[in-house]
C-alpha cells in the first residue's frame, strides 16, 4: 500500500504495537530510545474521533509506564499487553470494539505479524514507516472529538468488571446484569431528532424494523397524535451511554413503525425489556433473531419514573441528563458507586469531579469516602498513615484542597455501614472503615475478594486493632473537624434511608436504628455550620420499593429514578449556594 492509499482510508480504530513501532527500543532492555513520530499521531487521531489501542508482547506494568511517560496512556483504551498470541489478542479487540475488521488499522513493524493478521482476521495492517509518511489529516472527524474514546472507556470498565465477576464466580451474565443497575431514562425525541436520525442510519444488528429516518420525519412522527414516539437514554453503574433507542407505536392498529437501538446496549436485556412492555401495553408482539432469551425475566432494567413506557413530558429529571448546561459550577463528588451514578446524570456544562468506587488488583476501594479518614488526612501526611495502605482504602481526599470547588458532596455510606480498624502505629484517633471483618475461618474467596494479595493475613491480624462502628458522637466530631478545615466551601453530607425492614449491617447493627441515630447526629452537626448542608436521603427513599432490590444488603443501592432525584436536588443546591 502506498502513502496516498493510506490517506484515503477511514478507520474507526487504530491498534499500535509498541517495540519497534512507537519507539525503536525494547522495553525489557536497558538501552534507552526516544519515541518515534508515531507516538504523536495517537493524540491527533483521538481528537478526531479515531479510537486508539495497543497490542504488544510485553509486561503490562512496564508498557503502561512507558505509555504514561509519553503522555498517551489516557488516549488508549482496552489495551492487550502480555505474552499471548497477537492473533488471539486482536480477535478479542475486534469483539470488544464491535466494528468491521476493515475499519481497523493495526500498525506493527513485524511484516510476518501484519501478513497473518490481514489473512486471518481481515484487518488493515500498516508499517510504522508508512504511517509516518502518509497524510492522515482526513482520518476521523474533528466534530467527533474524544466522545468515542470516552464511550469505549465506559465499555472497558464494564468489560473489566464482568471479567472479574466471571473469574471469581464463573460465567453468570444474568447475575452481573443484576448488579449493573441498568436504567432507561426517557428523553424528549423532538429535542433530539438529529441524534435519533443518526442512530437509525448507524443501527443495523439492533434495528429490528430496518428503519432509516431523517430529522424531518422524526419531527413529524412526534407531532402526529396517532403515534406514540419514545426515545431513551441508558445509564448503569459504569456510566452514561447516551441516547440509545427509539420506538414508535401506532396503538389504533397495534403496529410497530420504528424500533431501533444502539449496539452499545447489546446483550444487556434493554431491548428485550422494552419489547416485553410494548407487547404488554399495546399488544404488539416483537419477534426478531437479535432478541436474546436470557432464560429468565429481565428484572434488572428499570424505568426512571414508572413501571410502564413513560411519557417524557412527565419526566423532567430524566430530560435534565441531556438538557441545559449548569453555569460552569465546579463540583466534587466523593463516595462509592452512588456518586459515580450521580456524576453520570449531572447536567452538562458544569465541571464535576468524582472520587468514586474503583477496583485495584481485584479489590474494591471504598474506604477513601470515610469522613473520618478525610479528617485524619488533613492533619497527618497520608504517607505517614499506615491505614492508607489498606487494599480497600485508595486515595483519601484532603479537605484542605477543596477551596476551588463551589460544592463538595460526600456520601457517608462507608461510615454508616462499616466497622472500624486502626494500625497499631497510627495515632489513636485514626480509624479506617472495614465493611467485612475477616477471621481465621474466612474462605479463600473472601480473602481474595476483600483483601486480595496486597495484605498478608498474618499482618491483618497482628498489625491492626479491630474496633466497633463509629458512634453518632464520634461521627459528629469528624464532621465538625472537616467543616473547620474546609470553611470556604459548601459541603453537602448524604445520610442514609430509614427503612424499618429488619436488616442488619455486617457488624450486626440494626440498619434502621443505626441510620436514625447517625442521621440525627450529622443533621445536628450540619446545623452548627453555615456552609454545611445535610441531605436527608430518607425524604426520597421512603420505602423498599426505592431500593435497587427490596433485599439490598446495604440499603444504599437505589433505583435509577432515585439517583435522578438526588442529582436534581444537588444541582438545585448548587444554584442556591451560588445565588447566596
Amino acid at each position: 500500500m502506498q502513502a496516498s492509499e493510506v490517506a484515503s482510508l477511514r478507520p474507526k480504530v487504530v491498534i499500535w504495537d509498541i517495540d519497534g513501532t512507537l519507539w525503536n527500543g525494547v522495553i525489557d532492555s536497558s538501552t534507552q530510545s526516544a519515541p518515534r513520530p508515531t507516538v504523536g499521531l495517537i493524540g491527533q487521531l483521538t481528537n478526531r474521533g479515531v479510537v486508539n489501542s495497543v497490542c504488544s508482547n510485553n509486561e503490562i506494568e512496564q508498557a503502561r509506564a512507558l505509555l504514561e511517560e509519553w503522555n498517551v496512556l489516557s488516549d488508549i483504551v482496552f489495551e492487550q499487553i502480555g505474552w499471548g498470541e497477537k492473533l488471539s489478542a486482536i480477535a478479542r479487540m475486534l469483539d470488544f470494539f464491535k466494528v468491521a475488521a476493515d475499519a481497523v488499522v493495526v500498525v506493527d513493524d513485524d511484516a510476518r505479524v501484519r501478513e497473518q493478521l490481514e489473512r486471518r482476521l481481515g484487518v488493515i495492517t500498516l508499517s510504522p514507516e508508512l504511517m509516518e509518511e502518509a497524510d492522515l489529516s482526513q482520518w476521523g472527524d474533528i466534530m467527533s472529538g474524544r466522545q468515542r474514546l470516552d464511550h469505549y472507556k465506559l465499555l472497558a470498565r464494564r468489560r473489566r468488571a464482568y471479567d472479574e465477576r466471571c473469574r471469581l464466580d464463573g460465567t453468570n451474565a444474568v447475575a452481573f446484569l443484576r448488579e449493573s443497575q441498568v436504567c432507561l431514562l426517557p428523553v424528549d425525541p423532538a429535542a433530539n431528532v438529529g441524534r435519533i436520525s443518526e442512530l437509525s442510519y448507524r443501527s443495523n444488528r439492533l434495528n429490528l424494523t430496518r428503519s432509516r429516518v431523517d430529522s424531518t420525519e422524526i419531527g413529524a412522527l412526534v407531532d402526529d397524535p396517532r403515534f406514540i414516539s419514545r426515545a431513551f437514554q441508558v445509564v448503569d453503574r459504569f456510566g452514561d451511554y447516551g441516547i440509545c433507542g427509539f420506538v414508535v407505536v401506532e396503538p389504533a392498529t397495534c403496529s410497530l413503525l420504528h424500533f431501533f437501538w444502539s449496539c452499545r446496549v447489546l446483550n444487556q436485556g434493554i431491548v428485550e425489556f422494552v419489547a416485553d412492555h410494548i407487547r404488554e401495553s399495546f399488544g404488539v408482539d416483537i419477534r426478531h433473531p437479535a432478541l436474546v432469551d436470557f432464560g429468565t425475566a429481565v428484572d434488572w432494567v428499570s424505568w426512571s419514573q414508572s413501571d410502564t413506557i413513560p411519557d417524557p413530558d412527565c419526566c423532567p429529571v430524566a430530560q435534565r441528563a441531556i438538557g441545559a448546561a449548569n453555569n460552569g459550577d465546579k463540583i466534587l463528588l466523593i463516595g462509592g458507586c452512588d456518586m459515580d451514578i450521580v456524576a453520570a446524570l449531572w447536567s452538562p456544562g458544569g465541571s464535576v469531579d468524582v472520587v468514586g468506587l474503583t477496583t485495584e488488583s481485584r479489590v474494591q476501594r471504598y474506604g477513601h469516602s470515610s469522613i473520618a479518614l478525610m479528617a485524619a488526612h488533613a492533619t497527618i501526611d497520608v504517607k505517614g498513615l499506615h491505614v492508607a495502605s489498606l487494599p480497600w482504602v485508595g486515595s483519601i481526599p484532603n479537605p484542605r484542597t477543596w477551596m476551588d470547588y463551589d460544592m463538595v458532596v460526600i456520601s457517608l455510606w462507608a461510615d454508616y455501614s462499616c466497622s472500624t480498624l486502626r494500625h497499631r502505629e497510627d495515632p489513636c484517633e485514626v480509624w479506617a472503615p472495614e465493611y467485612i471483618r475477616l477471621s481465621e475461618t474466612s474462605t479463600a474467596w473472601e480473602w481474595d475478594h476483600w483483601v486480595g494479595d496486597q495484605l498478608d493475613p498474618k499482618a491483618y491480624f497482628s498489625d491492626f486493632v479491630h474496633g466497633p462502628a463509629l458512634s453518632p458522637e464520634r461521627l459528629a466530631a469528624h464532621v465538625n473537624k472537616v467543616a473547620a478545615l474546609a470553611s470556604d466551601t459548601t459541603l453537602v453530607l448524604l445520610g442514609a434511608p430509614e427503612l424499618d425492614r429488619g436488616a442488619t449491617y455486617p457488624n450486626g447493627a440494626d440498619q434502621y436504628e443505626r441510620n436514625r441515630g447517625l442521621n440525627a447526629a450529622v443533621r445536628a452537626a450540619c446545623a452548627r455550620h453555615s456552609h454545611l448542608r445535610f441531605f436527608d436521603i430518607s425524604d426520597i427513599v421512603t420505602d423498599t420499593g426505592k431500593l435497587i432490590r427490596p433485599d439490598d444488603p446495604t440499603g444504599f443501592h437505589y433505583r435509577r429514578d432515585v439517583y435522578a432525584q438526588i442529582t436534581e436536588s444537588l444541582e438545585r443546591m448548587v444554584s442556591e449556594c451560588c445565588v447566596q
